[in-house]
């Protein structure tokens, strides 16, 4: 929880800078970047719960680090995976498989970005921030509790 709520202070102050930045260049207040710093909330804590998940499991932080960022990278790029699949069926159904799988078990970050809606001023419906806040909450949970499982295992000498 403490690694979580520096993340989200810190998003969250340089999110009122770039809108304080943004009202001072245009003089006026982008209703929509309140949605991005938002946004950039739940993916801060969906990424503080899978460095969490890592640290229960392995011992550096150095590997901690970089599993978080390999899984982060993977979940940026699944859709993009998908859709070159989806395009081109001459790749092995071993291949097609995986992707599937990966898909099903990666953190799809995608939902989270919503920048393009942002620069052409196109609001997000509550809806759509209401599935992707449990989304957030729900894959987080489920971080939290199996690294909580995997520390109580561990044996501290």
């Amino acid at each position: 929880l403490g690694l979580t709520a520096t993340i989200c202070l810190q998003v969250s102050l340089m999110g009122i800078g770039l809108m304080l930045f943004a009202w001072l260049v245009e003089g006026e207040l982008d209703g929509l970047l309140w949605q991005g710093i938002l946004f950039a909330l739940f993916e801060a804590i969906l990424v503080c719960a899978i460095a969490t998940f890592f640290s229960s499991v392995v011992i550096t932080t150095t590997l901690t680090a970089l599993y978080t960022s390999g899984v982060y990278i993977a979940g940026r790029s699944i859709e993009y995976l998908s859709y070159f699949l989806n395009q081109n069926s001459d790749y092995p159904q071993s291949i097609q498989a995986t992707a599937r799988i990966l898909q099903k078990v990666l953190p799809n970050f995608s939902a989270f970005n919503i920048s393009d809606s942002i620069v052409y001023g196109q609001a997000i419906p509550t809806h759509q921030i209401l599935i992707s806040l449990g989304y957030c909450l729900s894959y987080s949970s489920v971080l939290i509790a199996l690294a909580i499982v995997i520390f109580e295992k561990r044996e501290l000498t």
